[in-house]
């Protein structure tokens, strides 16, 4: 099965992709680069193909071929959404429902 874990260099994602190809799934990432320099992603097999974009710039085109998206890529802390509600918001709800629509338009 062909899977795109979004978020795939954070917290979640990078322990959820090393099982999915562990368990022979062709998997893809899609990452934003804010972790960059902290890389926690350590898998024996190696890493995913990744997309470096932000999934609220996500595409129908750059979904094409997947059979499954698991939506991990969202800020992660506390104190960050109390000192910026808006952004994490922006990126936690309503790029997680632009996800969800261009998988639709996408056919995943």
């Amino acid at each position: 099965m062909k899977i795109l874990v979004t978020g795939t260099e954070g917290y979640l994602g990078s322990l959820l992709a090393p099982v999915l190809l562990e368990r022979g799934h062709e998997v893809s990432g899609v990452e934003h680069r804010l972790l960059q320099g902290r890389y926690l992603y350590n898998a024996k097999d190696g890493t995913p193909k990744t997309i470096a974009k932000d999934i609220r710039h996500l595409t129908a085109d750059d979904l094409k071929g997947q059979d499954a998206v698991v939506q991990m890529a969202e800020l992660f802390n506390d104190p960050l959404g109390e000192l910026h509600p808006d952004i994490t918001c922006e990126i936690n709800r309503k790029g997680t429902l632009h996800l969800a629509r261009t998988d639709k338009a996408a056919g995943v």
